[in-house]
């Protein structure tokens, strides 16, 4: 963490024109001494304090000198990075670039606004330039710096896309205790980027300085929050929005379609399906109230249980807590006492519980969590398990041994479970006695892996007091 440091910047320089053919004649034109030099006076004694975790946001036009600013911070922390000196390669992965390992991944691309099962499989040359701002700041985290420089602040970006990297970069680097110095000619982030400390660039030596209590801003970042609606859509809102979705299977039975809109654009879906009549998180939760399946629990069940199948957000919005904020506001408009949800992502990503549900722990099949185990130390990232693509993409990498051993590891696991899954276990039945030889003959045993997601599942439940009966 850095100590307070106080900054006196002084600069000026002066100018004198080359003597040419061209200058001798604007020099007599405009009555100009062609050997007169000019005083150019940048900074004159410009005062200003950086604390620990300040917020820094510098603005002005294109050539007044705020580039000066960041170079003096730079050059006074020996633990500075400026966002200049990061160099990606377009051929990196993403789930690759940062990290000391899977988890650590996860957590750092997360924070900056990366969170999607697919996003972490892209190259930086596959991304959008919102995205490729966002992997920066995932590269900030994974370093070891105090303060974060970013001269040409989001100049690039649309001004929503960069409102939402800004209040994203200003939420991360005050959780993790981090100084950011921000130079742009845009005077429309403030809000966004809630700055401790505001320099106001002008002509020549002109400089303001403002000093801003955090507390003063809004928690959320109003320009969209102010222009969020939540309500029933249908199945068009979701197609529109599924590529974003790292499972893009079938659905199972839809209940409702919630769509979450930012003006007249829909940039959310969540999908409701009918419950699953038997769940051991839901016994444990209930303490065994549904364990037998009677024709009345089972209707009970259909009445009092929703599921949450799908939560997905378009990749821009990303970073704004709007997937806990969504939810929110589906459990107001809920009919149901108890909606419950089974998630992979939620190994990684809290958001379920910062909305209210709550994780009950089941406890695993050892010997299934030994095998998925197995598979982990294949380098096979188990959350990604629902797409047969990713699986036979790392799969196919390996020699035909290794590849036999990883195909005993995943029909182990399709032989003690293939009574979880209908389709499967007629699949198999229709192979006969000899199905294990038959499907690792021509790698057809891959078509069984999304079954093995099941091991890594999180059961979340939550208890919509509004309507208990």
């Amino acid at each position: 963490m850095i100590k307070t440091k106080d900054f006196n910047i002084s600069h000026s320089f002066k100018t004198k024109s080359e003597v040419t053919d061209r200058t001798i004649l604007i020099a007599d034109a405009f009555g100009l001494g062609i050997d007169d030099e000019k005083d150019f006076t940048i900074y004159d004694n410009f005062k200003f304090q950086l604390q620990s975790n300040d917020i820094v946001y510098v603005t002005g036009d294109s050539g007044s000198g705020k580039s000066w600013i960041l170079k003096n911070v730079f050059a006074k922390f020996p633990k500075s990075v400026s966002i200049d000196d990061i160099e990606i390669d377009d051929e990196e992965i993403l789930i690759e670039g940062v990290g000391k390992d899977l988890n650590d991944a996860i957590k750092k691309l997360n924070l900056a606004g990366l969170g999607d099962a697919f996003l972490y499989l892209r190259k930086y040359s596959q991304i959008s330039d919102g995205q490729k701002y966002r992997y920066k700041i995932a590269k900030f985290i994974d370093m070891e710096a105090d303060v974060w420089i970013l001269d040409e602040f989001c100049a690039k970006l649309d001004r929503m896309t960069a409102k939402i990297v800004s209040n994203n970069l200003q939420k991360i680097a005050r959780r993790l205790g981090k100084c950011v110095v921000c130079a742009t000619t845009h005077e429309d982030l403030k809000d966004a980027l809630k700055p401790s400390l505001y320099i106001r660039k002008g002509l020549e030596s002109e400089v303001r300085t403002e000093r801003i209590e955090v507390d003063s801003y809004p928690k959320k970042l109003k320009d969209v929050y102010d222009n969020l609606t939540v309500e029933i859509g249908d199945k068009k809102d979701y197609e529109k929005l599924k590529k974003f979705h790292y499972r893009q299977s079938k659905l199972g039975a839809v209940k409702n379609i919630y769509k979450l809109s930012f003006k007249d654009e829909v940039i959310g879906a969540l999908v409701i399906t009918y419950p699953h009549l038997a769940l051991k998180g839901r016994n444990i939760y209930t303490e065994g109230k549904y364990n037998k399946m009677t024709k009345a629990i089972c209707t009970e069940i259909n009445q009092k249980f929703e599921c949450v199948a799908r939560i997905v957000l378009h990749p821009k919005f990303r970073g704004l807590g709007l997937a806990y904020h969504f939810l929110q506001e589906y459990f107001k408009l809920s009919t149901c006492e108890y909606i419950e949800t089974l998630a992979v992502m939620a190994n990684y990503s809290p958001f379920f519980e910062k909305a209210g549900m709550t994780k009950i722990e089941t406890e695993q099949d050892k010997r299934r969590v030994k095998l998925v185990k197995q598979l982990e130390d294949y380098e096979f990232n188990v959350a990604l398990l629902s797409s047969k693509r990713y699986f036979k993409s790392v799969y196919d990498l390996f020699e035909d041994e290794t590849k036999n051993d990883i195909a005993d590891i995943v029909i182990s696991i399709i032989d003690k479970y293939k009574g979880a899954s209908v389709k499967i276990g007629s699949k198999i039945k229709s192979l006969g006695e000899n199905w294990k030889e038959l499907v690792k003959e021509n790698d057809e045993f891959i078509m069984f892996v999304p079954e093995l997601q099941r091991a890594n599942t999180v059961y979340l439940i939550y208890k919509n007091l509004d309507k208990t009966t």
